[in-house]
């Protein structure tokens, strides 16, 4: 797969089909019948069971609007730097399929940051538009444990420029849970998000949920092997109610081509697999 140049102009987005064949193998045919359907306002909601083949047709007619929340407190400068490294890779790579494939970041933090609790780039066709707001984001602060990972599912639900009819897709990145007494609120959230045709992954970085692909060694003794638990259970609570899927590194090992295929849903892991083998 080669890499797409990206362009600020909408119009740039639309390839044409000589050079779509040249960036990406063949798509399978779509079947006669395309079985998705749109809420008025909303993105995109599944009707019944479809093939990868009508999801993708459908995601190239009405486009896709990608919205990172990713956790900017100190602990996550690893997945800051591989994010602003890879993230116009990453863009070329699902435009690759869907050429009308906009994205956006909310940064968030704590309620008591003094810089910001959260910061937003707005969806935009011109992905340098969110890797320079990544770069000028820096990972800092912290210390306690929780986050505010529900003011970041406040804003995206709230403040996000959502276009009508494409489909919304959220994933937060993070190593820290949403504080206790915001956790109801967040499921509602979640719930009514993906009632609106949004669907919420959420992506659990912490060093003990990724030791593979971190290169850590395990904990022995009697210290619990988080990595076996899998993502952290505020997270994968958030995914259940949202329609997505909680994830960690340690099966995809490379964080990009795991943000892809939460981008597309995991669900078509085996379906993108060619034409995400080369990204790292």
């Amino acid at each position: 797969l080669l890499e797409v140049p990206l362009y600020t102009d909408v119009n740039d987005m639309m390839m044409d089909d000589a050079t779509m064949a040249a960036i990406a193998p063949a798509m399978p045919a779509p079947s006669q019948a395309v079985t998705q359907r749109t809420l008025p306002g909303g993105g995109l909601i599944s009707g019944v069971p479809q093939s990868f083949a009508d999801y993708i047709e459908h995601l190239q007619q009405t486009g896709i609007d990608v919205v990172f929340a990713i956790d900017a407190t100190g602990s996550m400068v690893w997945v800051h730097k591989k994010v602003r490294e890879r993230m116009q890779q990453l863009s070329g790579y699902v435009r690759n399929l869907v050429p009308l494939a906009r994205f956006g970041i909310i940064a968030y933090r704590d309620y008591s940051d003094h810089e910001f609790v959260t910061s937003v780039s707005q969806p935009s066709f011109d992905i340098l538009k969110a890797t320079n707001f990544m770069a000028g984001i820096d990972a800092v602060g912290g210390g306690d444990i929780p986050e505010a990972v529900v003011e970041a599912l406040r804003v995206a639900e709230n403040k996000i420029a959502w276009r009508a009819g494409a489909q919304r897709v959220v994933i937060v990145i993070g190593d820290a849970p949403p504080h206790r007494r915001e956790a109801s609120e967040g499921a509602t959230i979640a719930e009514r998000m993906k009632t609106r045709g949004a669907r919420i992954s959420l992506l659990d970085s912490r060093v003990e949920a990724n030791r593979a692909f971190l290169g850590r060694v395990t904990p022995t003794g009697s210290r619990a092997d988080l990595n076996q638990q899998g993502a952290m259970p505020s997270f994968r609570r958030l995914a259940k109610l949202g329609g997505g899927t909680a994830a960690t590194l340690a099966d995809e090992r490379q964080l990009m081509k795991t943000l892809a295929l939460l981008i597309f849903d995991d669900r078509f892991h085996d379906e993108l697999a060619p034409f995400l083998a080369n990204l790292e």
